[in-house]
């Protein structure tokens, strides 16, 4: 179900990164298991980073609770949305790919859960292993592996590249 099917209405500008909205309705709707119309804070953090929304230093919880209120656990469809458009999905660059080679030492063509624990930790921030496999299942639509362009969806370029 696209965008527009849902009923919601993207301005011209947004219109273009339409299936950026549809890929986040869609796990919204997979992580609305009770059906209310919400989800927690910390899937929608998982959302987005395993989309590749955000860089891991931005998406931390304390930043996530600061954007939507402390006392807020949970959140709307549409506040995913804004979100969304405040954040948009960044570009690729060599420096992705130089890291995912990096970790990727012996040429398998994938990542591991505990390597996406390693390359969070690099990059200043702490995930669980729990939180490296969610990233991965999500960004990669249930695979245990990541190859680069879920590595890409993770872990975007820095604003300075």
């Amino acid at each position: 179900m696209n965008t527009m099917e849902k009923g919601l209405h993207l301005s011209p500008r947004d219109s273009t990164k339409s299936h950026d909205y549809d890929d986040v309705i869609e796990s919204f709707q997979i992580l609305d298991v009770e059906g209310i119309g919400t989800i927690l804070l910390e899937d929608l953090q998982t959302i987005y980073l395993g989309l590749g929304f955000l860089p891991t230093r931005f998406a931390t919880l304390e930043n996530f609770e600061r954007e939507f209120g402390n006392d807020r656990p949970r959140v709307t469809l549409s506040e995913a949305l804004a979100f969304l458009a405040k954040h948009p999905r960044a570009d690729v660059s060599r420096e992705v790919r130089a890291t995912f080679d990096l970790w990727d030492s012996d040429g398998k063509g994938y990542l591991e859960a505990r390597d996406v624990v390693g390359v969070a930790e690099d990059l200043g921030d702490y995930l669980s292993d729990k939180q490296a496999s969610r990233l991965i299942h999500y960004s990669t639509m249930g695979e245990e592996r990541l190859d680069l362009d879920g590595f890409q969806r993770i872990f975007p370029p820095s604003k300075s590249s």
